[in-house]
């Protein structure tokens, strides 16, 4: 005679070894995880299609149709007010303004100061508001770049140049030559 111990069940051919109500608890942890794990990877998703989009790129910027010879992109204007240099320093004042036809991430404005073929300084800052933001289409920026220039330049000229690493650009500089300033302090 076979005897059952306690707590134990005898499993026949037809039966399962894992109690009804245990598969159920398996079942509805199995399908929240499987739903977690599907929520989480579109939140993933989501967020690199954002990321994407704010530098520029992404599915937001792609052209629709390969036949198209338009491209969505920013297009930089910069426009130059004021360039001096004073007590030490060469400053270039001005406006940005993204004239493209895609939002323009984090423009960076880049200043290079010369004296003939040597350079004297370079640097580079943000328009104002769009550190680690974007320029949307149409939208305007003031900016203000400045760089210690050694030395005294005294009554020699200096060169300036304006530009952005980023973004396809145009400059418009003052009434002054594009590529020649006089300091603005005479030589004592």
């Amino acid at each position: 005679m076979l005897t059952e111990p306690r707590g134990h069940h005898i499993v026949g051919e037809n039966e399962s070894k894992t109690p009804e109500p245990l598969k159920r608890r398996r079942t509805y942890r199995t399908v929240i995880q499987i739903m977690g794990i599907v929520a989480a990877l579109g939140v993933f998703a989501a967020l690199i299609g954002s990321l994407g989009t704010q530098l520029g790129g992404g599915a937001g910027s792609a052209p629709t149709s390969v036949a198209s010879p338009r491209t969505v992109q920013p297009r930089l204007l910069i426009t130059v007010q004021r360039a001096e240099y004073a007590y030490g320093y060469f400053k270039v004042v001005g406006i940005v303004k993204n004239v493209g036809s895609a939002p323009a991430f984090s423009p960076t404005v880049n200043l290079r100061v010369t004296r003939g073929d040597t350079v004297l300084a370079e640097d580079s800052a943000w328009p104002v508001g769009t550190l680690l933001r974007q320029l949307p289409v149409g939208g305007e920026a003031a900016f203000e770049v400045s760089s210690r220039v050694p030395g005294d330049p005294g009554s020699e000229w200096i060169s300036y140049e304006v530009a952005m690493s980023k973004y396809g650009y145009d400059v418009r500089y003052p009434k002054a030559p594009r590529t020649s300033l006089e300091p603005s302090l005479p030589r004592p």
